[in-house]
């Protein structure tokens, strides 16, 4: 099982961040999804499932998500219910005092079948990976309007 956590303070209020995080139809602007589908639509819950294409490696994977916690505008968790890969994870956001958010990602990925012989490998791409989706949700969300 790989284990990753990553922390990326944004220079916008958690009104601003959190919903980004939160609704998955803005996902593929800060991540490498497709194709998201919500059911039901509306506002996240727990009991939400996501289905979407995500891009692994060069090819497109289908990858589907349910919200097992959700407090809304502070954190949710997710479990994969479809994909090639079981992942358990949550965010959450606090603001940081100065009208910023930190926010906080924690998961542990597992790599199912002869896949799993890779995962002492895949450690530090998975925690890059992570970590540069946030980034993105940074720039996206400091950028000027």
């Amino acid at each position: 099982m790989i284990r990753y956590r990553i922390e990326e303070t944004i220079n916008r209020p958690v009104g601003e961040v959190f919903p980004y995080l939160a609704d998955p139809t803005l996902h593929p602007k800060w991540s490498p999804v497709s194709d998201v589908q919500v059911a039901p639509p509306g506002e996240m819950r727990v009991g939400t499932t996501v289905r979407e294409m995500m891009k692994v490696g060069s090819k497109l994977a289908p990858f589907s998500w349910e919200v097992t916690e959700y407090s809304p505008g502070a954190s949710f968790a997710f479990h994969t219910i479809e994909g090639p890969m079981r992942w358990d994870g949550s965010y959450a956001v606090t603001p940081t005092g100065d009208g910023g958010t930190r926010v906080i990602g924690l998961g542990q990925v597992g790599l199912k079948g002869w896949q799993r012989l890779l995962e002492p490998f895949m450690g530090r791409e998975i925690q890059r990976g992570e970590a540069a989706e946030l980034g993105h949700l940074k720039e996206l969300l400091e950028r000027p309007a």
